[in-house]
């Protein structure tokens, strides 16, 4: 036992090796193969004598023995096993040695001439097997190993067996069998050569490896090829008779990996599946180990099995590639993998040998192909193909995973223009189910995901044209989502996942409406309707059965198309089309959203009717309805918005009146607006947010009316009445939400048309002619429901009258009577303000009478002023401000009354008359508002025209002549309700007196002049209006006419000796004319509520005419008269002045100042004296005297004050006229004769006295 330690000991130290048999070492430090013996008997190393002892080429024999490395160093003795100790420093060495004499050269020579001699084969080793021989040759009888078996390269032939060893040596390794390729299969390898007397048994070849299964063609969807199974290692060789270890068994062959399945063919459907992948191979199984013979050795361990092989994976489906073969091809299920080889037992059939790899996985399943995407809309979009199934797992190997489920086709949009439905969208493929686990290990395999659906195709837009061809397609549903594969079970391991579901197809929006086209198809195509979301697919259940994968993604339903809008009218004879309805959204399906419901079409407006046909304006269209939102998912999702209703639409405007008023000239009516579309109701959700309800479409506004004509002729006078504006549309209500709670707002209000203007009154042209009525203003319109009222109408202006023509004294025609404004519009039911009333139209003004026909006729009179129009009333308004009422009309203004024309003749002498000027109209209330309560203003009165004035007197040419009096003012017009009365008119002056003539016989008296003519009194102040307005004021009294001259006194007799006055003297002068009486002032226009109007002033009285002059006395005549001149001729007196007029009465007012009076005239003068004779010879005479100067006139009294509230200031009376100047004594002859005397100045007229009045007129005024 010293000894065996001391070995022991130093093979530690020295060469560190252990035989590779040896039982107890190899389970406890290494795995078969790093124990397997043929590190030491390997034929190749047998073979060379160099390799046996070589210790990198043997495993340490104390490796597993070592103290430290086992157990402790107090353990060695018990494990050293004296087979190992004889076999490695014994045996090995003394084998060494015999190897190395034998493959030496002289070993060589001198064993083969022992051979020789002895005649049989005593000392070599045996040959190696070959193609021919595969069996390896014994060994030589006394020394030499065993040769090596044939390690076959051809099909269907083992590996050679190992040469046998007869004495001394060891047997030959077995050969190795053929691995299989393509058909030909593995063989198994040779059995090791048995040892003789003393040495070690042969190891067994290993097993030959299966070959690969051949993968499956592409797009032919074979199937692919199973791996082979490795072959059987070969069995080792016994141990020697005397001594020895059993050889070790060879290896099993590894198995092929199964091929890969091929991907389906091309086009999918039932034969567009991919091929299954193949199987793995089983591993092929160890070799039993050689037995111990020998008293002294060990038994040979089994060979490791082989290696199971990989599973092949499943083909992929081919994808659908129309809509004949729409579907996608199931995936392959992927192949199984194979079993590991067992180990071969040891030479005693006690222990085994470890199995081969047993990790190889089992095959993915192939992925299913996608379904067909349609291209057209009459196309049917494919489901996604199954995913393959994944294989299981063999012994220790994990499951292969499920292949993914195809992907369903997309459903194409529907064209446009067509109206076609979006086809739906395929269903996404199931996914394949996890392969289990390995039965004695290994985890399942993942479940394959579902296939993602397609979406559904969006419906096109609707044909063109609008109408029920015209609406929109509806969207295809989206398609369902594949189910998750279930995961794979696992003994021993980890169960695989479940594959998460595949996610739903989205609906496809539905297509929109086309627009209407015409009046024959006005409504716009209705939306189409969203297609409904897929369902998402199912996550599948890990491989126990407990948990489950996420569900797929959940699709939204899709929106709703677009109602087309409603035509719009070219002309007013036209249909505005109504909008369509938006299409509703799709459902969510099980987890997605509703679509939003599509929003409605906007109603088509109405054209403008045309001018000057009064074409009433069309109504506009309503709106569509707003689609309803689709319903969220059935697990999740929130529910789709409703649609937004259509705006409806404007009506059109009334065309304006036909030209000519009256009743044809009316303006057309204005069109109603449309009614807004309801908003679309909000999609419910079970598990989410319900969706909002969609607003309410505007309302239409309505039109305004037209215009009316004006009126065109006296015939058709009259303007045409205002088109009433159209009424709004009512607003579309709001859309409930998902859950019928809470309203969307409703849509904003449309606006009442307002009221056309009335056509305006004709304006006569002559005085003959009739001057139109304005027409009436068109009525606002309502304002629907949440609008505000049109406006009413402005009345039209009343025609003017035209002025009467000049010289003819014709009355002005009456003016036009306005229009009355429109009633505003009632504000919206539920909102809105009233519409403003219509202004009252303007009323026309009378025409002014022409002047009088000459001849001292009178003026003609002027016209009346028309009416105002009442303003029209206000609209009323529910929930907003009342409309105010219209202002009322002003009224016209009386005509001026035509000036009275002048005497053209003593005959026709007096002036006419004036005109009496036109009463104002009356104005137009002013409306009230739309609660009745406040009234807007009245319009303005109207002013009564003014009197015509009074014609003038004729002035008379000759004292056989009368002077004409002034014709009186006219009178004012009244003032109707509001205005002014007119000022009277202004008498007329009357007409100067005639001058006298010199004396018609010689000293004869000159002839005195003729009276002027009374001046014409002053019209009377037309009345102020009933309600309101200043009373006229009256005209001012005409002037009187001057007094004609008093004529000049006659001639005297030439050579006369007579006193003045007689034949000889100078004429006397003729008597002044009287002087006219100025006219009294007219009285003031009396007020009902206003103040009266002033008294007109009277007019200044008419000036007395001079005295005429005494003519000169005749010069001294010899021998006649004591040769003296004759005395001259006296003044005439002064005329007497006319008085003034009195002043006009008023009522409260200041009274008409008084006249002053008229001067009185001036005495004539006194003729000169005439001269004294002298020849300067024998004969003179003294100077003759001057006449006496003529006395003035009278001067005439101041007129009275007009009585009033304060009366009017008198007038003055002037001083008397002057007297008239001496003639101046004619000069003497000589010869101390003297100069004749001066004529007296004449005495000054009385004055005149005052008028009464406040204050009353001075008397005897200088003027």
């Amino acid at each position: 036992m010293a000894w065996v330690r001391r070995q022991v000991e130093y093979g530690v130290v020295a060469n560190k090796r252990l035989h590779p048999s040896a039982a107890h070492s190899v389970a406890a430090t290494a795995p078969p193969a790093a124990a397997h013996p043929l590190g030491a008997v390997n034929p190749q190393a047998a073979a060379n004598p160099l390799a046996a002892p070589a210790p990198e080429a043997a495993v340490n024999p104390l490796a597993a023995v070592n103290p430290l490395a086992a157990v402790g160093p107090l353990a060695l003795p018990t494990f050293v096993d004296p087979t190992v100790i004889v076999a490695n420093w014994i045996y090995q060495n003394v084998h060494f040695g015999v190897q190395a004499w034998i493959n030496s050269p002289i070993g060589f020579v001198v064993d083969t001439g022992i051979n020789l001699l002895a005649g049989q084969y005593l000392i070599g080793n045996g040959a190696n097997g070959n193609l021919i021989n595969p069996n390896g040759g014994n060994g030589g009888l006394w020394f030499g190993d065993g040769g090596k078996g044939y390690s076959s390269g051809l099909p269907g032939v083992d590996g050679g067996n190992g040469g046998n060893a007869r004495g001394f040596g060891n047997g030959g390794a077995g050969g190795a069998g053929y691995s299989g390729f393509g058909i030909f299969t593995p063989t198994n390898g040779g059995n090791g050569g048995n040892a003789g007397g003393i040495g070690h048994g042969g190891a067994g070849g290993k097993g030959g490896d299966g070959a690969n299964g051949a993968d499956g063609l592409a797009a032919l969807g074979q199937n692919g090829g199973n791996g082979q199974t490795g072959a059987n290692g070969g069995i080792g060789g016994n141990g020697g008779h005397i001594f020895g270890i059993g050889g070790r068994g060879g290896a099993g062959g590894k198995a092929g990996n199964g091929g890969n399945g091929g991907s389906g063919v091309l086009g999918g459907g039932a034969l567009g599946g991919g091929g299954n992948g193949g199987n793995g191979g089983n591993g092929g199984v160890g070799g039993k180990g050689g037995k111990k013979v020998g008293f002294i050795g060990t038994v040979g361990a089994g060979g490791t099995g082989g290696a199971a092989g990989y599973a092949g994976n499943g083909g992929n489906g081919s994808d659908g590639s129309s809509s004949l073969i729409p579907d996608g091809g199931k995936g392959g299920d992927g192949g199984n993998a194979g079993t590991a080889g067992a180990g071969g037992f040891n030479g005693s059939g006690k222990k085994q040998a470890a199995t081969g790899n047993a990790s190889a996985t089992g095959g993915n399943g192939g992925k299913g192909g996608n379904g067909f995407d349609t291209i057209t809309a009459i196309g049917v979009a494919g489901n996604g193909g199954a995913g393959g199934n994944g294989g299981s797992g063999g012994t220790a190997g994990n499951g292969g995973s499920g292949g993914a489920g195809g992907t369903g086709g997309n459903g194409a949009n529907g064209l446009a223009a067509l109206g076609e439905n979006g086809p739906n969208g395929g269903h996404g493929g199931a996914g394949g189910n996890g392969g289990a686990g390995g039965t004695q290990s290994g985890n399942g395999g993942k479940g394959g995901a579902g296939g993602a659906a397609g979406n559904g195709g969006s419906g096109g837009s609707g044909v063109l044209g609008g109408g029920a061809l015209g609406g929109g397609g509806n969207g295809g549903s989206g398609g369902n989502g594949g189910g998750g594969g279930k995961g794979g079970a696992a003994a021993h391991g980890t169960v695989g996942a479940g594959g998460t579901g595949g996610a739903a197809g989205n609906g496809g929006n539905g297509g929109n409406g086309s627009d209407g086209s015409s009046s024959l198809i006005p409504d716009g195509g209705k939306g189409g309707n969203g297609g409904n979301a897929g369902t998402s697919g199912v996550g599948g259940f890990n491989g126990a059965g407990v948990s489950q994968a996420a569900n797929g993604a959940g699709g939204n339903g899709g929106n709703g198309g677009k109602g087309g809008n409603g035509f719009n009218t070219i002309t007013a004879i036209g249909v505005a089309g109504n909008g369509g309805a938006g299409g509703n959204g799709g459902s969510g399906g099980s987890n997605g959203n509703g679509g939003s419901g599509g929003a409605g079409g906007i109603g088509g407006s109405g054209a403008d009717g045309l001018a000057a046909l009064g074409e009433n304006g069309p109504n506009g269209g309503h709106g569509g309805a707003g689609g309803i939102g689709g319903a969220g998912g059935t697990n999740a999702g929130n529910g789709g918005s409703g649609g937004t209703g259509g705006a409806g639409g404007d009506g059109g405007s009334g065309g304006s009146g036909v030209l000519g008023g009256g009743a044809l000239g009316g303006g057309g009516k204005g069109g109603n607006g449309g009614n807004g579309g309801v908003g679309g109701k909000g999609g419910a959700a079970a598990h989410g947010t319900v969706g909002s309800g969609g607003k309410g479409g505007a309302a239409g506004n309505g039109s305004n009316g037209g215009d009316g004509s004006d009126g065109s002729s006296s015939l058709i006078p009259d303007g045409g009445k205002g088109g009433d504006g159209g009424n709004a549309g009512t607003s579309g209500a709001g859309g409930f939400n998902g859950a019928g709670v809470n309203q969307a707002a409703s849509g904003a209000g449309g606006n009442g048309g307002n009221g056309g203007k009335g056509g305006n009154g004709f304006n006569t042209i002559t005085a003959v002619g009739v001057a139109g009525n304005g027409g009436a203003g068109g009525n606002g319109g309502s304002g629907g429901s949440d609008g505000n009222g049109g406006n009413g109408g402005a009345g039209g202006k009343g025609g003017n009258g035209a002025n009467g023509l000049a010289a003819l004294g014709e009355n002005g025609p009456n003016g036009g009577h306005g229009g009355a404004g429109g009633i505003g519009g009632a504000g919206g039911t539920n909102a809105g303000n009233g519409g403003n009333g219509g202004v009252g139209g303007n009323a026309g003004n009378g025409g002014s009478g022409g002047s009088g026909v000459l001849g001292g006729n009178t003026g003609g009179s002027g016209g009346a002023g028309g009416n105002g129009g009442a303003g029209g009333k206000g609209g009323a308004a529910a929930h907003g401000t009342v409309g105010n009422g219209g202002k009322g009309g002003w009224a016209g203004n009386g005509g001026t009354g035509g000036a009275g024309s002048d005497g053209i003749s003593s005959i026709q002498r007096n002036g006419g008359t004036g005109g009496t000027g036109g009463a104002a109209g009356s104005a137009g209330a002013g409306g009230f508002n739309g609660a009745g309560a406040n009234q807007a203003a009245n319009g303005f009165g109207g002013n009564g025209g003014d009197g015509g004035k009074g014609g003038n007197g004729f002035d008379a040419l000759t004292i056989l002549g009368t002077a004409g009096r002034g014709g009186d003012g006219g009178a004012g017009g009244a003032g109707g309700l509001t205005g002014n009365g007119g000022a009277g008119g202004a008498g007329g002056t009357g007409g100067n007196g005639a001058d006298g003539t010199i004396g018609a016989t010689l000293g004869g008296t000159g002839l005195s002049g003729t009276s002027g003519g009374a001046g014409g009194n002053g019209g009377a102040g037309g009345a102020g209006g009933t309600i309101s307005g200043v009373g006229g004021a009256g005209g001012t009294g005409g002037t009187g006419g001057t007094g004609g001259s008093g004529g000049v006194g006659g001639l005297p007799a030439f050579g006369s000796n007579n006193a003045a006055g007689i034949s000889g003297g100078g004429g006397f002068g003729g008597t002044g004319g009287a002087g006219g009486a100025g006219g009294n002032g007219g009285a003031g226009g009396f007020s009902a509520n206003g103040i009266d109007g002033a008294g007109g002033n009277g007019g200044v009285g008419g000036n007395g005419g001079l005295g005429g002059d005494g003519q000169t006395g005749a010069n001294g005549t010899p021998f006649i008269n004591a040769n003296a001149g004759a005395t001259g001729g006296v003044g005439g007196h002064g005329g007497a002045a006319g008085a003034g007029g009195n002043g006009g009465s008023t009522g409260d007012n200041v009274g008409g100042v008084g006249g002053n009076g008229g001067i009185g005239g001036a005495g004539g003068t006194g003729g000169d004296g005439g001269k004294g004779y002298n020849d300067n010879v024998t004969q003179w005479g003294n100077g003759g005297n001057g006449g006496a100067g003529g006395t003035g006139g009278t001067s005439g009294n101041g007129g009275n004050g007009g009585t009033g509230s304060i009366t009017g200031a008198g007038g003055n009376g002037p001083a008397g006229g002057a007297g008239g100047a001496g003639g101046s004594g004619g000069a003497n002859g000589g010869h101390g004769t003297h100069d004749g005397t001066d004529g007296a100045t004449g005495s000054s007229g009385a004055s005149g006295s005052g008028g009464t009045g406040n204050p009353a007129g001075g008397s005897g005024v200088l003027i």
